[in-house]
């Protein structure tokens, strides 16, 4: 009986490892089905033309990839760098792919024009999208619909922090210790980079708890009274003009999880907080809060 019973207990053990076996299989199959699926919709656009323009022109370091494929009317190009990235080759980056895929640019300066994108330009979207280390950082999509006036819709994901995004002047280094001498109880650690688009900035709040609001408007008011304006005095000295901090995004965290998100309109006229997105936000028209940043990225 005892036989019986380990003989049964083997049967019943290599059937459950034959069926995990069987299940992982089917669902490998499934995940390569797929991947074989989305690949076949793309029509991939290599060409070493686009290789010299990325060396002679608009160098880029600290890539481990770059993709650039057409699927229907949309044109897409996707950077993967690692972490070691700097400002400078995101900024290429999207200088490539804007010269090449939206103003055609490209034949006019470095030589000719990519062989396969030289006879026709039928697409009405492009998509340029940065990864770092895997994770999406920067989705740009651009409707150019036989039009002058590029449709944009920019993301950036901000909830990481990126050594080429931190920012460290003299301005903010004395707002950050003015937070931290006068809610030095509450408040961990106060972190400033600027976006990739340019002219914002985010001060990140990390607190030990969630901020009521009467403290977050504070806040604000001091962001207002103080840094927006210093830093508006700094990039003044340089441009003669606000530039460089057009928007102040106020982010506050509790362990790692963002609670709050406002921004600051910095520009030259009306100044004002804002809760829409403000990566579509249009800083240098003051006729339509609504209306949606036309300019360029950087």
């Amino acid at each position: 009986m005892k036989k019986v019973f380990i003989s049964l207990l083997l049967i019943l053990s290599m059937s459950l490892t034959c069926w995990s076996q069987e299940s992982s299989i089917a669902i490998d199959h499934k995940s390569i089905q797929k991947e074989i699926m989305d690949t076949s919709i793309k029509e991939f656009i290599i060409d070493e033309s686009i290789e010299d323009y990325m060396k002679e022109v608009y160098p880029i370091s600290h890539l481990k990839k770059y993709q650039a494929y057409r699927i229907e009317d949309e044109m897409n190009i996707d950077y993967y760098f690692n972490k070691d990235v700097e400002r400078l080759d995101i900024r290429n980056s999207k200088n490539v792919a804007t010269e090449i895929f939206v103003w055609k640019r490209a034949f006019a300066i470095a030589g000719p024009y990519p062989e396969k994108l030289y006879s026709s330009d039928d697409w009405n979207k492009v998509n340029y999208r940065v990864y770092i280390e895997n994770r999406k950082i920067i989705e740009q999509n651009i409707d150019k619909k036989k039009s002058l006036i590029l449709k944009k819709e920019y993301f950036e994901d901000t909830d990481i922090e990126l050594p080429s995004r931190i920012i460290d002047v003299q301005e903010t280094k004395d707002f950050e210790k003015k937070l931290k001498r006068k809610y030095w109880w509450s408040m961990k650690d106060v972190v400033f980079e600027k976006s990739f688009k340019g002219n914002v900035l985010f001060v990140k709040l990390k607190t030990r708890k969630k901020y009521k609001d009467d403290k977050i408007e504070a806040i604000k008011k001091r962001i207002e009274e103080d840094l927006a304006v210093k830093l508006e005095q700094l990039s003044m000295k340089i441009y003669d003009m606000n530039m460089d901090y057009l928007g102040i995004v106020l982010q506050c965290y509790e362990k790692d999880q963002k609670y709050y998100e406002e921004t600051y309109d910095n520009g030259e006229n009306k100044k004002y907080w804002f809760s829409e997105y403000w990566g579509n936000h249009k800083y240098f028209d003051y006729s339509d809060k609504n209306t949606k940043d036309s300019g360029e990225m950087y």
